[in-house]
């Protein structure tokens, strides 16, 4: 069973629970032999807006015209236009992108006085979350922005002192939560973060300043747990 989430909202919105039922009938793409993990990983996700979501979960020509196939090989088309799209705005990234991605944090409260953002290896982190190859390609190409990053957040520090410490802990409130409400893979959590990061972004340049930011704090202090 492929889950289909609406955009923008807390994914929730399934189109079969545990049983394999919706609207007390059996789910076209409900598969028995997928794990309740399994079957809720980001790998069988597709986000989509709402119209879509109705064409594609409506009984019977929705499941009929859209089997899991078709859904997996859309998503894997929109994943492969975006990583090229991504790799284009690595190249033209600028302070403006970092700003727009980060602005949220300002009205974000200051951490604990007390709280520690100690850097751990890079290496460690990766091994200890189980991350995909994909993954670590992320990783390895937004760390090419590591020094446009730390002189950004350097330079907004001598006007805001604050926003280093609010920027690593806004990102820890998130990666907390998604720790207290979820059992989902070290995998899943990195790419919870990086839609968080994106925050909805249409601009795809300010959506890698986002990524680059995370990444940053995933190299340079402890945005994941130890």
């Amino acid at each position: 069973m492929v889950n289909m989430f609406h955009s923008k909202v807390k994914p929730h919105t399934s189109l079969a629970n545990a049983e394999g039922k919706k609207g007390g009938r059996s789910s076209a793409r409900f598969d028995a032999k997928m794990t309740s993990k399994e079957r809720n990983s980001l790998s069988n996700l597709l986000y989509i807006c709402s119209n879509c979501h109705k064409e594609i979960d409506a009984h019977p020509n929705g499941e009929r015209d859209y089997p899991v196939e078709l859904l997996l090989s859309i998503k894997h088309d929109h994943e492969r236009t975006v990583a090229e799209a991504m790799k284009e705005a690595m190249a033209s990234v600028s302070f403006s992108e970092l700003e727009r991605a980060t602005e949220w944090i300002h009205n974000k409260p200051p951490p604990p006085s007390d709280q520690d953002f100690s850097r751990i290896s890079l290496e460690d982190k990766i091994q200890k979350n189980g991350l995909s190859v994909s993954s670590q390609n992320i990783i390895t190409s937004r760390l090419a922005s590591t020094p446009q990053v730390r002189l950004f957040i350097q330079s907004l520090s001598q006007s805001n002192p604050e926003f280093p410490d609010k920027l690593i802990s806004g990102f820890l409130e998130h990666y907390h939560k998604l720790r207290r409400t979820s059992t989902s893979s070290g995998e899943d959590l990195f790419n919870s973060m990086c839609l968080f990061a994106r925050r909805g972004f249409k601009d795809f340049k300010i959506q890698f300043a986002a990524e680059a930011v995370l990444v940053y704090l995933f190299e340079t202090c402890e945005v994941f747990e130890r």
